[in-house]
């Protein structure tokens, strides 16, 4: 949480989006609202290039503009506030405090700890 919860405290406009294998979230960011339309996502898809980037992921589970276009907004699963009241309060990543430096020693040290999946992002989060 403390990486979603540095990035909202430097963007004021924040989306959380699973990525499209099942694997990692994309945290979309922006001093302007960010909106995801089906127009605007066709518009990007249809460059050259774009599509076939995409589909060349080892897990890329869509392969054309049109599958991409319906995949890519349910991958969204928090936006503005609700990325806010999901991260909650506590420390944000700095140069004085990295936090995320020892990740393996962290994870020894308290094995019984939560992983980061889909399944527990969304348990954290007020989005089904």
């Amino acid at each position: 949480m403390a990486h979603a919860r540095t990035f909202a405290d430097v963007f004021p406009n924040v989306t959380l989006a699973f990525g499209p294998g099942g694997f990692g979230v994309f945290m979309l960011g922006s001093d302007r609202p960010i909106t995801l339309q089906p127009e605007a996502i066709r518009s990007v898809l249809d460059r050259p290039g774009v599509t076939d980037d995409l589909s060349t992921a080892l897990d890329s589970p869509v392969h054309d503009a049109a599958a991409w276009s319906q995949l890519i907004p349910t991958l969204v699963f928090a936006s503005g506030d609700a990325v806010r009241s999901t991260v909650g309060p506590g420390p944000i990543i700095t140069d004085d405090h990295p936090r995320t430096e020892y990740f393996l020693l962290r994870r020894l040290a308290d094995p019984a700890g939560p992983s980061m999946s889909r399944a527990t992002l969304q348990a954290a989060s007020s989005v089904p």
